[in-house]
């Protein structure tokens, strides 16, 4: 009965927390409604390779379909060959991307998104996630979401009214549990976090939706963009992202934030 599938739902959810293992019985991110997109660099199944450890395909785990691809060959796609907490990432170096280039579906005036990620360089601007609904060169004129470096941590920004919420790392972007909540439109309704400690809460007036496409990696479109340069592509890993269409409940954001924690080797701060 319901009895039964809620104890069940609660045993699966506290064993990331409590024991710090994972099994079939451990928390994942399905369990919580709303999931929109979610890819984990050390799950072996979710990729294939044009030849050894170089990705052609990394696919999204949520149900949505938003599987990305390298569309520019292998000579700009990235390796499944860094580590952190023992586990797998993907790196990117410089001119590397993956791209979800067709119809996406991310609501941005509401969200919750949390991402594991690095750079090792102190340029800002690096392209760690991006969602656009713009066709233009870069992401920044239309409703678009990215996360990005900085020279001193990970930056959100969001595009259509601009609007831009960061929390300071030290002298890069340090591999943490990133992440960013935003309930509305209002005044101090988005808030970054670092391995859930929050950052200042900031005013990100507009909503909308990125309805075009997804980059790892990157955050512009054309090709001609998409090379070494100091204000787009990532030097950088990734080793999870997921998103859901909602600004999660501090139970809820907890549960995510213990589980990518205990993953990846951070401590995390209830929110």
């Amino acid at each position: 009965g319901r009895a039964q599938s809620d104890l069940l739902r609660n045993t699966r959810m506290s064993g990331v927390i409590q024991s710090g293992r994972f099994s079939s019985a451990a928390f994942v991110p399905t369990d919580i409604s709303g999931l929109k997109f979610w890819i984990d660099a050390d799950d072996a199944a979710s990729f294939t390779y044009s030849s050894g450890v170089v990705v052609t395909t990394w696919n999204d785990k949520s149900g949505s379909g938003w599987h990305l691809t390298d569309g520019a060959g292998a000579t700009k796609a990235p390796s499944r060959n860094g580590t952190l907490n023992g586990r797998s990432t993907v790196t990117f170096n410089a001119d590397d991307y993956l791209s979800k280039e067709t119809t996406i579906s991310l609501g941005l005036t509401a969200f919750t998104a949390f991402i594991v990620a690095s750079s090792s360089t102190t340029i800002a601007n690096h392209g760690f996630f991006c969602a656009m609904s713009n066709v233009a060169n870069d992401f920044d004129n239309a409703n678009s979401a990215i996360f990005t470096s900085g020279t001193t941590g990970m930056f959100f920004e969001y595009y259509s009214n601009t609007g831009t919420s960061s929390i300071t790392g030290t002298g890069n972007t340090p591999a943490a549990v990133w992440g960013i909540v935003k309930s509305g439109t209002g005044a101090s309704q988005t808030t970054p976090y670092r391995d859930g400690t929050p950052g200042t809460a900031s005013t990100v007036a507009g909503g909308g939706t990125a309805d075009k496409r997804i980059y790892i990696g990157n955050r512009y479109y054309t090709s001609a963009y998409k090379v070494t340069n100091a204000n787009g592509a990532l030097i950088g890993a990734v080793a999870e992202v997921i998103w859901y269409d909602s600004a999660l409940s501090s139970s809820n954001h907890n549960l995510v934030g213990n589980y990518l924690a205990t993953k990846w080797g951070f401590t995390w701060t209830n929110v």
